[in-house]
């Protein structure tokens, strides 16, 4: 919870769609488009909510009720190969 170098475990998983995708590839970043097209899921994959729904924020918050009180939940990104 409080630093990546720990004890890690999937929250939940974040995929951007192909439009979306392909509009930062090729014009770099536009805060509309990754917006819409940025999509959250529980560590399952099995349903995938964009990331503004409320479905989305439920799936993006509820990881921290696994840290202790008062200990701020810290994302931690799979090394880049």
């Amino acid at each position: 919870c409080g630093n990546c170098d720990g004890d890690t475990w999937i929250g939940h998983l974040e995929k951007y769609g192909p439009e979306a995708k392909a509009h930062w590839e090729s014009h770099g970043s536009d805060q509309d488009i990754i917006t819409a097209g940025h999509f959250t899921s529980t560590e399952e994959g099995k349903d995938w909510h964009t990331y503004l729904s409320d479905e989305g924020q439920a799936i993006l918050t509820a990881p921290q009720s696994k840290c202790p009180k008062g200990v701020k939940l810290v994302p931690c990104r799979p090394p880049q190969e």
